[in-house]
């Protein structure tokens, strides 16, 4: 008997699935996207402000449900932490339990808030944002956040990175052999964890010892960290952004279009990714080969790019100057098709982004010529749940939100079909 194998690369771990596991395919719901031949009209948008209510230059995005947070850094501002459930329209504080206001980062964990500070270690919320408590690091700047699946790590000012089996209730201290602190941003790829700051590190082992990295930077500070499938992405303050597809034993400059060499913050959706720096924001949608700016109806061009954030379908940019503003992504995609030499010459299905997700993640797929596009969502006993998509599209480069609000907990299955021609991707849904 064949077996097929699917893979689910999550923002913590790759597992593999064999078609022929009935226990294991047990859990999935089926995605099927259908094409035949057809065209449709391109729509061009931009920027909208989206900071009604929000206090502060923003530094951090997270998001769970329809909970949209946003992290504040400002010695004006008394609230630090700001809650919007209209997609970012207008904010509410909830940030007045914190004993420390300045917030560095943000992150969902297990369903709750945790919030990084600048100088008073870690706080956790559980009830979106009323009330919160301090869960360690205390005098300690934590500056970012990522995860495996078991574990949570934390990069810091003086401690290097720090690691919690319970979702930042308290934090155990790994040796840390072989990293240079400051850490200011951390990635997982696969089981690895890469970490960021005075230079580039490299932990295969949850943190307890590291590798210190040799790229072919000019500076080897990195402001920002990236990961697209098995590509990690660096944004240095002084060269702009470096590419490695062999888990950072070697790094390509992919600089092409961009017009300044420091990078703020890297944001991914799905296999695109936007950068943001002084100049604004820009989209590459070939691993970084080349980009494009994506800054029509964006005012702080000229100051620059505070923080990125990919929530849902939109992506939020947020600067010193002018707040926050968003722009759904798929229409900065569609912009992207408008030129005939980035229109793709294979059908392809990327993997969703974010994954793990909760509860909505973005499906994004490209046509080399016009077709009918059907996406259906199916329970595991076959029976339709949702029609995502039953329209006619243009070829070049789609994306689709698919919400699981009323879906549990447990892996998922999407599939293109085109003809003879089928791929299919796996995705995990974590409530």
């Amino acid at each position: 008997m064949s077996i097929t194998m699917f893979v689910i690369q999550t923002q913590g771990a790759t597992v593999t699935l064999a078609e022929g596991d009935d226990d294991m395919r047990s859990g999935l719901v089926f995605i099927e996207v259908v094409l035949s031949a057809f065209a449709i009209s391109s729509v061009h948008a931009q920027w909208v402000q989206a900071n009604v209510g929000c206090g502060g230059p923003v530094s951090c995005f997270a998001a769970s449900g329809g909970n949209l947070f946003a992290g504040t850094y400002s010695s004006t501002d008394t609230n630090g932490v700001y809650l919007s459930t209209n997609n970012g329209a207008s904010w509410v504080p909830v940030g007045k339990g914190l004993a420390n206001h300045y917030i560095n980062s943000l992150v969902i964990t297990d369903g709750n808030l945790l919030a990084g500070t600048y100088g008073g270690g870690t706080f956790l919320s559980t009830n979106n944002g009323s009330s919160w408590a301090n869960s360690g690091l205390r005098g300690w700047s934590v500056t970012c956040f990522s995860q495996l699946p078991s574990t949570l790590f934390a990069g810091t000012d003086y401690g290097g990175v720090v690691s919690s089996s319970n979702n930042g209730a308290s934090w155990s201290y790994p040796a840390n052999n072989g990293l240079t602190i400051p850490v200011v941003c951390l990635a997982v790829s696969g089981t690895d964890l890469f970490a960021g700051g005075a230079g580039l590190f490299l932990s295969t082992n949850a943190a307890g010892s590291w590798k210190a990295l040799s790229p072919n930077f000019p500076d080897s500070k990195v402001q920002s960290l990236a990961v697209i499938g098995t590509a990690i992405f660096a944004g240095t303050p002084d060269s702009g952004v470096y590419r490695s597809t062999d888990n950072g034993s070697t790094w390509t400059h992919v600089n092409n279009g961009l017009p300044n060499a420091s990078i703020v913050s890297l944001a991914v959706s799905g296999t695109n990714i936007f950068a943001g720096m002084l100049g604004g924001v820009f989209l590459s949608t070939n691993s970084g080969e080349s980009w494009r700016e994506v800054n029509t109806g964006l005012p702080f061009v000229a100051t620059g790019i505070n923080r990125l954030g990919t929530i849902g379908a939109s992506l939020f940019a947020a600067s010193i100057a002018d707040g926050v503003w968003r722009r759904p992504i798929s229409e900065m995609l569609t912009a992207v098709k408008d030129n005939p030499h980035d229109i793709p010459n294979r059908f392809e299905l990327m993997q969703n982004y974010p994954n793990p997700f909760n509860p909505s993640t973005i499906i994004t797929y490209q046509l080399p010529t016009s077709c009918m596009v059907s996406i259906r969502v199916f329970d595991i006993l076959g029976r339709e749940v949702e029609t995502l998509v039953n329209d006619r599209q243009n070829p070049g480069v789609h994306s689709v939100n698919f919400s699981s609000t009323n879906l549990p907990s447990g892996v998922y299955l999407y599939q293109l079909q085109a003809g003879t021609y089928h791929d299919a991707k796996t995705m995990l849904l974590l409530k």
